[in-house]
């Protein structure tokens, strides 16, 4: 079909005033020659039809395409779609995997200590988020327990508790046998989104007439730390401890039972200075090394403290230099908000950083 044709259809010609001169046919003399006949078994050739393409008919400015290329992507967007869908596909086996090893049942019980230094560091809500990714990924029938009377644990759980520390050691002495699962369970604080259990601490402060009064005890003794966790390691497989701001007998007492440690931090020096200063201090403890060059570095961003880039990369080398691992927590509002933590009111993107952070301390685990 000539371009003529098409121009014809689309813009036919303004007839005009003017009519035509009719053409005048001559005759023809002389007839044409005739054919001469074909030899018998002569074949006759074939007609090479040359291929058609159809023309591309536009409209009001718009190409008018078929249904399937309207599905199909270009050339140039296939790559692009298979490296998405592989890329999708190593997310997926990535998270898979990670949910084994949080949901693994290990023979014997499995200590995981939060410590640093620095005060406001985020211990707490790293312990908080460690027990839940135990017990929503996991279902590990994890337990929380606060060795800092001084903290605020209490203040940062889905249910606020009825008992203390206190009551727990009180009762310790009779709890020597694991069948007294309710009866241990009793002087813990049940946490509903996160499916663990918590043991918080006794020491709290009351203000009167301007004078604030610490009510309980300021600490604990290596001792209590020692027969609250047995006590706790009847019935519960992975218990996550969550430590005060000073290398104190507590806390030693917390890294002897440990199988990993987790050290959280913000991309700012006197964070970055506790978790270092925390770590080559126990480092030089002969039994504790092992733990000390395996821990776990947990960045807890946070959107009231900006960190500039090339900041946030030189500390980050300080700790993978040392060959430590770094898990990123994105800011996540619910926790920024200082108030109780809910595992259903954190981001998507939150509750994927716990997983990865369960996982590599599942791993440090072992058999």
């Amino acid at each position: 079909m000539s371009d003529t044709y098409l121009a014809g259809l689309f813009n036919p010609p303004t007839p005009t005033s003017t009519p035509t001169t009719p053409a005048v046919i001559t005759p023809v003399d002389t007839p044409p020659t005739p054919a001469e006949p074909a030899e018998p078994g002569a074949t006759v050739a074939a007609a090479v039809v040359a291929p058609v393409t159809p023309p591309t008919v536009t409209g009001q400015g718009f190409a008018v395409k078929t249904f399937t290329d309207t599905l199909a992507p270009s050339a140039s967007q296939r790559p692009r779609s298979r490296w998405f869908g592989r890329r999708r596909a190593a997310v997926e086996e990535a998270k898979r995997l990670d949910v084994a090893a949080v949901s693994t049942h290990w023979p014997q019980v499995k200590t995981v200590v939060v410590a640093n230094t620095k005060g406001k560091a985020g211990k707490t809500p790293t312990a908080i988020l460690t027990a839940a990714g135990f017990g929503v990924w996991g279902g590990t029938n994890p337990v929380l327990l606060d060795a800092n009377p001084r903290g605020n644990l209490a203040a940062r759980l889905e249910t606020p508790p009825t008992v203390s520390l206190d009551d727990l050691l009180a009762a310790a002495p009779g709890l020597v046998d694991a069948s007294q699962t309710a009866t241990i369970n009793s002087y813990t604080s049940y946490q509903p989104q996160g499916h663990f259990n918590a043991v918080t601490g006794s020491g709290f402060t009351t203000i009167t007439d301007g004078e604030a009064t610490l009510l309980g005890r300021a600490t604990i003794s290596a001792e209590d730390l020692w027969l609250a966790w047995s006590t706790l390691a009847r019935i519960h497989p992975v218990i996550t401890i969550d430590t005060g701001n000073n290398i104190d007998e507590p806390m030693k007492a917390a890294l002897s039972v440990a199988n990993a440690l987790v050290v959280p931090l913000s991309w700012q020096q006197d964070y970055c200075d506790g978790a270092y200063t925390l770590l080559k201090d126990l480092d030089q403890i002969d039994a504790l090394r092992p733990l000390i060059r395996s821990a776990i570095i947990i960045n807890m961003n946070r959107r009231e403290d900006p960190i500039p880039t090339r900041q946030a990369a030189a500390y980050r080398k300080i700790f993978t230099d040392m060959g430590l691992t770094v898990v990123d927590v994105p800011y996540d509002p619910h926790i920024g908000a200082r108030g109780p933590i809910c595992w259903n009111q954190l981001t998507v993107a939150t509750r994927d950083a716990v997983l990865r952070l369960d996982a590599a301390i599942a791993h440090r685990f072992g058999a």
